[in-house]
């Protein structure tokens, strides 16, 4: 038998070969059926292969209704690949795209699966059949959903997100730290208000159940560590360029009509990138300890280096004390990244808050460091980034 799997196996490589794919930066994009694609990618791997999974699956709400998109009524069907095709044959698909997730998975892998109330209860019923242990379940509420134009129910303004591993006992990743940082320090809740996709983020097709780029990030970042493999069956994050370098999260790259503007990083990002081809960077070999950016912003056409940090807050507390270090960690950047030619620029991003008076003489400091900070964003205009 161990002969006849292996044959088996090396039949499936070649015709795996043959599936029309796409492979770019660590990526790998596959044109094909999702089912095909994931029976074969276990014909080859049949222990398992990826450390998550984001699956955002046909919702089957294609049912001759209307919606309100742009204050005009319009039609909710997308295709038929989105129409129902009744209870027990919805049920079948279902379970076994679920089905192959779960031999998809390593054993201590998660998965994500959105839905409404058009899917999720199926899906929610079958996960528990098939095995998986569920450790949340995630609203994800529309801060300005579109109007009910029959007024004849609530408004629909949330969509849900099941998180499960493959079963109780299994070692799941979750950042924690992580998550309670992006939370202003507290524990993170289970309903997260993030705006639908921005135009900006469909600039490049208009695919009609596109997830936004802050949702799929927060799931990757909660639930994932570095050199982890993701899984995305059903394309929920197409339609971005602004995309994952590689497995070993060295940043992302931005960018504009094809062309490559800029790498953006968060924290040990910008170590990791600094030491790879063609910069071979050891920063030990230029700082005493490494200091963390929340955000670091590589602008290839200017060959400059922006240290980004966000500072909000609502009350007074240490955040008044650090933004009197900007020159000296500038002057640290510098240093790290001097024999590469780059000018560094220190930004604070800062919240109204410290519009007040009482800081007058501190944002004065900034400047006169030659640093800088700003409001609320930043504009690309700024930052040398195309902006129309």
């Amino acid at each position: 038998m161990a002969d006849e799997f292996n044959i088996l196996r090396e039949d499936a490589a070649v015709y795996h070969a043959c599936l029309k794919k796409y492979i770019s930066d660590g990526m790998v994009i596959y044109n094909e059926n999702a089912l095909t694609v994931m029976r074969r990618i276990l014909d080859k791997h049949p222990n398992g292969c990826f450390d998550m999974i984001f699956a955002d699956p046909p919702y089957l709400l294609s049912n001759d209704g209307f919606t309100c998109q742009n204050g005009q009524m319009v039609s909710v069907n997308k295709g038929e690949w989105d129409k129902s095709k009744g209870l027990a044959a919805d049920l079948e698909f279902h379970e076994e795209w679920l089905r192959l997730c779960y031999a998809l998975l390593k054993p201590n892998g998660t998965i994500w699966v959105c839905g409404t109330q058009h899917n999720i209860y199926l899906t929610g019923y079958l996960m528990q059949v098939i095995g998986y242990h569920l450790l949340n379940n995630i609203t994800w509420e529309k801060p300005n959903p579109p109007p009910n134009l029959s007024c004849r129910f609530f408004t629909h303004s949330t969509e849900t997100l099941l998180w499960a591993k493959k079963n109780k006992k299994a070692k799941h990743t979750f950042n924690y730290a992580t998550m309670k940082a992006q939370n202003g320090g507290k524990q993170m809740k289970s309903v997260w208000q993030i705006a639908p996709p921005s135009k900006e983020e469909k600039r490049f097709g208009k695919h009609p159940t596109q997830k936004p780029l802050a949702l799929v990030e927060r799931c990757i970042q909660a639930a994932s560590s570095i050199g982890d493999l993701i899984f995305d069956p059903f394309m929920g994050i197409e339609g971005y360029e602004l995309r994952d370098t590689g497995v070993e999260r060295c940043g992302y790259q931005i960018l504009f009509n094809g062309e490559l503007l800029a790498y953006c990083f968060k924290k040990k990002e910008l170590y990791r990138f600094l030491s790879k081809e063609p910069y071979n960077i050891d920063w030990r070999n230029h700082l005493s300890k490494q200091l963390e950016p929340d955000n670091a912003l590589f602008i290839i056409i200017r060959d400059t280096l922006f240290i980004i940090e966000v500072k909000f807050q609502h009350v007074p507390g240490s955040v008044d004390e650090k933004l009197q270090t900007c020159d000296f960690k500038r002057k640290q950047y510098t240093k790290l990244v001097h024999q590469l030619g780059w000018k560094v620029e220190y930004v604070y991003v800062l919240n109204d808050w410290f519009k007040s008076p009482s800081y007058k003489d501190t944002l004065d400091y900034i400047h006169s460091m030659n640093c800088h900070y700003l409001f609320n964003e930043i504009p690309l205009k700024w930052l040398g980034l195309p902006y129309e």
